[in-house]
């Protein structure tokens, strides 16, 4: 149990960093603006590997992104500005939190909660988060941190849990910075020596093994593209940086990157050796190394520990890791201290009453004096130069064609970064992370941003080389703040153009050449990677620290988030949102089909059972497999062995990786079956957002409107748009059959199937008569009726005609009233369209009708052909159209055989098709014996399905269409399990 001083803790960070967020003291710091822009272009492709706004482009992947990605996702409701203090001021209120688990390794509840406090106030977390503004480092070290504790709990109680939660914190800490790898190793070390003993080595060593043997991997594999990058990376021309100047000869570099780390925690160091049980050796040898790299250049050792490169990285983060080992010694120094004050001293001015409290509320008050005395640091010694009024100089850059070139700032100090966030169009040569840049004439000139030159230890002539090649990189303007620039310009040819109303001169490069920005063709798997796994290291993380903190209540909030995501789950597959995992590519073959394709509701479905592995893995308990679990895991297995004869092996091991997500879903809802209101909810939202995209698709006989949507599958068409699904009047007229936000309206007709069920469940689930439910589930059969799909029409008969056939253990009154309600909707919503109907239902009246029944004859011939080929395994997974773009030749485009039975024959053989008839009958028996309502209800969502799937082939073949099969098969799942219980 956290101690209520911790709580308090919290309180006086959260309170006394709100102040200096609040006041955006974060605008005069030094990279805030960085991080910024960091974050801002995750907000604009979040899986975008390339930065077009400095140094003509840099790789993206050279920063660890889990800090920059948090921002990201609140930027579109706060802005970069705003988003950004958010997670600064959740980061910093966090750090006492942090504190205190890590010193608890060490100490008792009352001195780590003590040290806690300490944290709450000290003046180097102040001076980092906001003078140095370094966010991304402050998150990485608040993970460190809770890492170091569960390692520690992991080594002296083993479970799996703790070892899982280990591995994810460590990953988490190196997506959000990789720097915290320097510090890792002392506090492991720490943490080991405090813990090892005769009687327990083996056991600590092998779970150290075992720690070691998974965390290093994971940490590689959460930002591998990273690390990739650094592999090709050379070594720069040092930058000078005072951290790294020996103290003792420079005063100035002493007050910067000494005194506010030390003060006025630093009086304890005396301390720190002084009779301590032998088992601190391991955190006192941690801090005297950690305090000697912090001192930079004054000593030998960083160029010791590090080669050449030391003279590259910062040496204050050094110093601040030393701070954070000297908290636990601080804790127990602290009580040490007011006990021998109490002995020694009575106190006699103070009352009786507040002497218990006088030295803590002292020694405390000089911690809170100097924290906020950081806040006057930029009043009284200024960092920055004066704010800047960046408006005119964004008109002006966006006036007439002035965007086309680059730019230079002279003066702006790390406001430059504040420009470049409010002008997308523009570009500028400069920029403020250094060890991404690339061009040769930055990368020699030993300086940083070309904009700061002028406080650098070269000076302004340093920045004369770059000039005279700027205009080869396409600069052509010079923004002047400072007049000490000028001479420079002038030497290397540049030409007054005229003053801004802000003071702003602008200078003009007459040596220009244009030079459009250049982006790189990027790996989709890197970029997939890059976009996804810091998060979802994230997620882990969160859900296993929760169940592990918590036990109890952290499940039962864990198994709520749960349910919220499944709702999400079926508004999600509206959205066929995508990113390219892998391509393979084929001949005559969509890519919806071959590629590895990474959907929006795939990533919901990866969220729900994270939380739900976590609290598996808590509970020691294995799921338990329920006779149609057993045939998925077969149909999973086989699926993914069918890569060994498949046609291409990459495609088919794709849907073997996604039948194994499927698969996992399906557990986590036959376990918290409860997720069936939340998915019946979000079935119920999602069709009124597809009913009034339909109606006004319907309208406007346009999906022109979808634009703000970037639906970029199908696209936008129209009822004049070629190869869209086309109805057509006798005369002669075109009608566009409604797609809502789906690539197809037969897709669109089988998620409305869905959806139906969803609403029905509202319905039935309730003594009185939800109206909204009913209005729902009306206007969900007109827009079922107008997608003209007559596949999801004998769905929907199947699905009615089983709810009729067992009306009878539930409520015979509102299944008739549904068939009835549905019978009439119908008829109303297709007299007036009647002819289309009959076209559609009659002898095919149009060429497109026959050519379209032509073609599903042919495709069946190809199933059975590939069926007699490989009657036992068939030509695997996803291999029905690769095969088929090979032997069609120079013809349109391929597709599955639209009848799932026949596609899985000629996909996986008789064995396949064992498996799926085998599913069949397992709901099929179930259905016949239940009177469960929402077992018959979702049974007879699966008869709907199933006969779609007698007709079109997206619940095999399409990723989102496996998903919405998925979650038909896993709520009946869990409904067939609550039955059980």
């Amino acid at each position: 149990m956290i101690p209520r001083r911790v709580y308090f803790a919290i309180l006086f960070a959260f309170l006394l960093h709100g102040f200096f967020v609040l006041t955006a003291r974060y605008h005069s710091s030094y990279d805030a603006y960085t991080h910024m822009l960091f974050a801002d272009h995750y907000a604009k492709d979040w899986f975008s590997l390339w930065e077009t706004r400095w140094y003509t482009g840099f790789d993206i992947t050279s920063y660890p992104p889990l800090t920059h990605q948090l921002i990201a996702l609140l930027i579109p409701l706060l802005g970069f500005e705003k988003a950004y203090a958010v997670i600064l001021w959740l980061v910093t209120a966090l750090f006492p939190l942090g504190i205190y688990t890590f010193s608890r390794i060490f100490t008792g509840k009352s001195a780590a909660s003590y040290a806690a406090l300490a944290s709450a106030l000290m003046l180097p977390i102040f001076v980092t988060a906001h003078i140095f503004g370094q966010l991304p480092f402050l998150t990485a070290t608040l993970f460190t941190l809770f890492s170091t504790a569960s390692l520690a709990r992991f080594l002296r109680e083993g479970g799996v849990n703790n070892y899982l939660l280990a591995i994810s914190i460590t990953a988490t800490t190196m997506a959000a910075h990789h720097a915290t790898l320097l510090v890792q190793p002392f506090f492991i070390f720490a943490v080991v020596f405090f813990q090892f003993e005769k009687k327990n080595w083996k056991r600590t060593s092998l779970r150290l093994l075992a720690y070691f043997i998974s965390a290093i991997p994971a940490g590689i594999a959460v930002i591998w593209p990273f690390w990739q990058w650094g592999m090709h990376q050379q070594l720069q021309t040092p930058i000078d940086h005072l951290s790294r100047h020996n103290f003792l000869t420079d005063p100035f570099a002493a007050a910067i990157f000494f005194l506010p780390f030390y003060f006025p925690i630093g009086a304890i160091i005396p301390f720190l050796f002084y009779k301590w049980p032998r088992k601190f050796l391991g955190l006192q040898f941690s801090f005297t190394i950690l305090f000697l790299l912090g001192l930079g250049g004054t000593t030998p050792l960083p160029s010791l520990f590090f080669g050449k490169s030391w003279e590259w990285l910062t040496y204050d983060r050094f110093a601040f890791w030393a701070v954070l080992t000297l908290t636990p010694f601080f804790g127990m120094v602290f009580i040490h201290f007011r006990h021998w004050i109490k002995k020694r001293f009575t106190l006699k001015p103070v009352p009786a009453s507040l002497r218990g409290t006088f030295i803590s509320t002292s020694i405390f008050t000089i911690f809170a004096c100097a924290a906020i005395g950081s806040w006057f640091t930029p009043l009284i010694w200024p960092i920055q130069p004066a704010p800047i009024d960046m408006k005119p100089i964004v008109n002006w850059l966006e006036a007439k064609d002035h965007y086309y070139w680059r730019y230079l700032t002279f003066g702006f100090g790390d406001q430059f970064a504040y420009l470049n966030l409010l002008t997308d169009k523009t570009t500028t040569l400069d920029g403020s992370y250094h060890t991404a840049r690339t061009i040769p004439e930055l990368r020699e000139s030993g300086i940083g941003q070309i904009d700061t030159a002028y406080w650098a230890l070269k000076g302004t002539p340093a920045i004369v080389p770059i000039l005279k090649v700027s205009g080869d990189y396409g600069v052509r303007w010079g923004f002047v703040n400072r007049k000490e620039f000028i001479p420079e310009l002038q030497k290397s040819g540049w030409v007054y153009y005229g003053t801004l109303e802000n003071g702003i001169e602008i200078w003009e490069n007459p040596k220009f050449t244009f030079h459009p920005p250049v982006i790189p063709p990027a790996d989709p798997f890197e970029s997939f990677s890059w976009g996804i796994f810091p998060m979802l290291s994230l997620v882990t993380t969160l859900t296993l620290g929760a169940v592990n903190i918590w036990p109890y209540s952290g499940e039962k909030f864990i198994r709520r988030i749960h349910g919220m995501v499944i709702g999400l789950l079926p508004i999600s597959l509206g959205f066929w949102y995508y990113k390219t995992v892998f391509e393979f590519k084929h001949q005559q073959v969509y890519f919806t089909y071959d590629h590895a394709l990474f959907f929006l509701s795939d990533g919901l479905a990866l969220v729900a059972i994270i939380l739900w592995l976590a609290v598996q893995t808590k509970r020691k308990s294995l799921p338990k497999f329920s006779p149609l679990s057993k045939i998925l895991f077969a149909l999973c297995l086989l699926v993914t062995f069918s890569s060994i004869w498949s046609a291409d092996w990459r495609t088919s091991l794709y849907l073997g990786c996604h039948f194994w997500l499927i698969f996992l879903l399906t557990l986590s809802l036959q376990d918290w079956h409860e997720a069936w209101r939340a998915a019946s909810v979000g079935f119920a939202i999602a069709l009124f957002f597809q009913v009034c995209i339909g109606i006004t698709e319907f309208t406007a006989q346009s999906m022109q409107f979808l634009q703000p949507l970037n639906l970029h599958w199908p696209g936008l068409i129209d009822a004049s748009s070629k190869g869209a699904s086309i109805l057509k009047f006798q005369d002669g007229g075109n009608f566009l059959r409604i797609y809502g936000t789906f690539p197809h309206p037969n897709i669109l007709a089988g998620f409305v199937l869905m959806c139906l069920a969803g609403t029905t469940a509202l319905i039935l689930g309730r003594d009185k008569i939800k109206w909204i439910a009913w209005t729902a589930f009306i206007s969900g059969i007109a827009l079922l009726a107008v997608t003209f799909s007559r596949s999801a029409w004998l769905g929907l008969s199947a699905f009615l005609f089983v709810l009729l056939l067992k009306s009878k253990p539930i409520d015979s009154k509102k299944i008739w009233l549904l068939a009835t309600t549905t019978i009439i909707t119908f008829t109303l919503t297709l007299t007036p369209l009647r002819e289309l109907f009959l076209s559609r239902t009659t002898t095919p009246t149009t060429i497109t009708e026959e050519s379209s029944l032509t073609e599903r004859i042919w495709l069946a011939q190809q199933a059975l052909t590939y069926a007699k080929e490989s009657p036992w395994t068939g030509v695997g997974a996803g291999s029905f159209v690769i095969q088929l773009g090979k032997r069609a030749g120079e013809v349109n485009l391929v597709e599955p055989v639209h009848n799932v039975l026949l596609l899985v024959l000629s996909e996986l053989g008789i064995v396949g098709i064992v498996l799926l008839l085998t599913i069949v009958f397992v709901v099929v028996k179930e259905l016949y014996a239940t009177s469960k309502l929402n077992v018959i209800l979702f049974g007879a969502l699966l008869a709907g399905v199933g006969t779609i799937a007698l007709f079109d082939h997206y619940f095999w073949s399409l990723a989102p269409g496996r998903m919405m099969l998925g979650l038909a098969l896993g709520l009946w799942q869990g409904q067939v399990a609550k039955d059980g219980k």
